[in-house]
């Protein structure tokens, strides 16, 4: 999907998650995964969690991540019981590593580190297996792993590894507590920077040189070290976890920078973060529960079954922020490759044609032009996806965006009968428009109803005063009358009129909560 700023592609993937969510015949909510840079999806969560009953909204979730201790991911961890993580999860964890351990402002890492980084991720699980020398229990750090312990008489001596302490737990039937203790016994990055150093590491790689000179193990530590102490986020034991939650939003806003080699790797660290720990889960079959402990396969498999049966979608929204992010790209083209066969769908949103490699246009089967764009961009679409000249005639005249009674869009959708293009209108209720749009005065008037008389209040009450579910064009004729009579105006004259809406709208409430006029 793509189109210039302002075009609805915020609104209708919103919309298209909203109705992968109401679809008919499944028995629970489907597994959605979004990886967003802003808060344009925030609006299908709160809609989704305010129509849920209270035992179940934890099932849908936004969260705005930050590079601090506080939001930590360990991409180390693994499945509940399992000393070693799958072969999906050490692919990923190969190709994070090897990310890490690129050199700033290359487009590739030095020859023999992805093959190195694959041997340290083998030898960073052996070293800490059951047989090895696996990290030993600490009582204090996690008080509700102590209390269970107690409860269920549990005998702990000098010895006692945390891996024991997490099949403790599992039997006794405590999982969730069981995973807590799990974070402990897992390797985490900074044992990465030591285990390049033994020496089975050192006997392959000990004579191998980098091109700066300096030999490959030691350059490898080196950048290992140096992500260690970049990104605190990643340093240590798992504090961030999305729970059960099935939909599931993730705000990289604060931690997706752009402009120079180090935000660039920054962007391309956090977007594969963000996808391991959204969607790790989604690629797991019954085929990997043979290396699973006996004690938990029973587990497994249920729960893989659930897995397996679920429709599950990742997307990924501002899709050109990953430009310079090589090891992104190529997880998205190795997920579309697979993804039907794990009942994925892959949805990738930005706002032009050139910000998708050739390959991911290949493996498209949907595609939607939102907004047709200069001649040169209608000229470019028309020549990739081998319209006819009633599409592109189509695409000039009838593609703008959304306007009164809704975007119409251009849609070629490939299937096993052929390619089929067709004009679409995206058309949307009121309360939905008011819950998905990113336009800055609807989203700021919004947010501050929410605020006062909660979102679900909010949203009724716009829509009943705003049916077009906007009020972009009245704030503008407020300032255009504030200019005229004032000269010049700032940026907080629109706030203050946004403040001033908002009051009116809360005194109208206050009169009659089905107002439906602010002349009232």
């Amino acid at each position: 999907m793509y189109a210039r700023p302002g075009s609805g592609k915020s609104v209708l993937s919103n919309s298209i998650n909203l109705a992968l969510c109401l679809s008919g015949g499944i028995q629970r909510l489907p597994r959605i995964a979004i990886i967003d840079v802003g808060p344009s999806s925030s609006g299908l969560i709160s809609l989704l969690k305010e129509a849920l009953p209270a035992e179940l909204k934890h099932l849908v979730a936004y969260h705005r991540l930050r590079m601090t201790p506080d939001y930590a991911i360990n991409p180390f961890d693994t499945q509940l019981g399992c000393r070693y993580p799958t072969a999906q999860e050490r692919g990923f964890l190969v190709n994070f590593i090897t990310l890490l351990a690129t050199p700033l402002g290359a487009e590739r890492p030095y020859d023999g580190v992805s093959d190195m980084a694959g041997l340290v991720v083998d030898e960073i699980y052996k070293y800490l297996a059951d047989d090895s020398k696996p990290h030993l229990y600490t009582k204090g750090i996690e008080p509700l792993v102590d209390d269970i312990l107690s409860e269920i008489g549990f005998v702990l001596d000098e010895h006692t590894t945390w891996w024991e302490v997490t099949d403790a737990l599992f039997l006794a039937n405590f999982h969730h507590e069981a995973m807590l203790a799990q974070r402990y016994a897992a390797p985490l990055l900074p044992d990465i920077a030591a285990i390049c150093r033994t020496q089975v590491i050192e006997d392959l790689y000990g004579q191998v040189k980098a091109p700066t000179g300096e030999p490959l193990i030691q350059a490898f530590g080196r950048m290992i070290s140096s992500a260690v102490r970049e990104y605190p986020i990643l340093s240590g034991i798992t504090k961030f976890d999305i729970g059960d939650a099935r939909v599931v939003s993730l705000d990289l806003d604060e931690v997706a920078k752009s402009g120079g080699d180090a935000a660039d790797r920054q962007t391309a660290v956090m977007y594969m973060l963000a996808r391991y720990v959204l969607a790790r889960h989604y690629y797991l079959t019954e085929d990997v529960l043979s290396d699973f402990p006996d004690a938990y396969r029973e587990y497994h498999r249920i729960r893989i079954g659930e897995i397996r049966e679920d429709p599950k979608r990742i997307v990924y929204d501002e899709f050109h922020r990953t430009s310079k992010a090589r090891a992104v790209r190529e997880q998205v083209i190795l997920d579309m490759r697979e993804g039907r066969k794990w009942n994925v769908q892959i949805a990738l949103i930005s706002q032009s044609l050139e910000d998708f490699d050739p390959v991911m246009v290949e493996f498209g089967t949907s595609i939607f032009i939102m907004d047709a764009g200069p001649e040169q961009a209608i000229k470019r679409s028309t020549e990739v996806f081998g319209l006819s000249e009633t599409a592109r005639v189509a695409l000039k005249t009838r593609v703008h965006g959304p306007r009164e009674g809704g975007a119409t869009f251009l849609a070629q959708f490939a299937t096993k009968s052929g390619i089929n293009t067709q004009l679409l209108t995206s058309t949307l209720g009121p309360v939905e428009l008011w819950a998905f749009s990113t336009t800055a005065e609807d989203a700021r008037t919004r947010n501050k109803l929410y605020q006062k008389i909660g979102p679900a209040e909010a949203r009724r009450v716009l829509a009943n005063l705003f049916p077009s579910g906007s009020v972009k064009s009245m704030i503008e004729n407020r300032l255009a009358v504030l200019k005229e009579q004032k000269g010049m105006i700032e940026e907080a004259a629109e706030l203050g009129i946004i403040d001033q809406l908002v009051d009116e709208i809360l005194n109208a409430y206050s009169k009659n909560p089905d107002v439906k006029s602010l002349s009232q």
